[in-house]
Order: structure tokens, then C-alpha cells, then sequence
């Protein structure tokens, strides 16, 4: 059983006789083939509309790296795979989170 704070571990769906789970922080993990998998991150977002003069929070930027990080600790995925948006803009500084992020899961593939 969950600890109260801990996060539901999400919900269990087959197709079939594979398994699928769909997590609460709006991700897919594939338990049979240890396969995260993420849809429209749209990361950099943040600086995108703070270039633009739309106010953001900076620490949005760093609560979706702490969503990523909580997802690699908790499911250990051999590969990460992103469906579609993974940036929302052009280059900007963001981007050397996610080069950072990256680094310390050279071993995982991200595709």
C-alpha cells in the first residue's frame, strides 16, 4: 500500500497481453520493455514566453526537470522515449538544463 504522500504509482491498462501504465505526471511506462515514455514535454518553454515578455515562474522550468528526474529514479527505464514537442521553442537556455539532465543518463537512450 502507498505511503498518503506518495504519489499513486498510476493506472494499469492492458492491451492484449502487454501492459501498460498511465502515470500521473502525464507520462507511459512500459514495464515489459522498461520503456518511459513522454508526450509533448514542450521544455523551454518557460524562457520562450519570458523572451516574449510573458511572465513565468523560473522555477517552472525546474519543476519539470524534478518531474523527469522523480520518473528516472522511481521506474529505472532502459530507454526514454519522446513523442512530439520535446522543445516548445527555438534554441535558449533551457536547452543546457536538459543537455545537463541528460548527462547523468548517458547510459539510457533518449529517442
Amino acid at each position: 500500500m502507498n505511503n498518503r504522500n506518495e504519489e499513486p504509482e498510476g493506472m494499469e491498462i492492458r492491451l492484449g497481453e502487454k501492459v501498460f501504465l498511465l502515470l500521473p505526471q502525464k507520462a507511459l511506462y512500459i514495464p515489459d520493455i522498461a520503456v518511459l515514455v513522454i508526450a509533448d514535454a514542450h521544455l523551454g518553454k518557460a524562457m520562450h514566453f519570458r523572451k516574449e515578455g510573458i511572465f513565468l515562474p523560473a522555477q517552472s522550468a525546474a519543476a519539470d526537470y524534478q518531474v523527469l528526474e522523480e520518473l528516472m529514479v522511481r521506474y529505472r527505464p532502459q530507454q526514454v522515449w519522446f513523442l512530439g514537442d520535446l522543445f516548445h521553442s527555438a534554441y535558449n537556455t533551457e536547452w543546457a538544463y536538459f543537455r545537463a539532465f541528460r548527462s547523468r543518463y548517458q547510459r539510457v537512450p533518449f529517442l
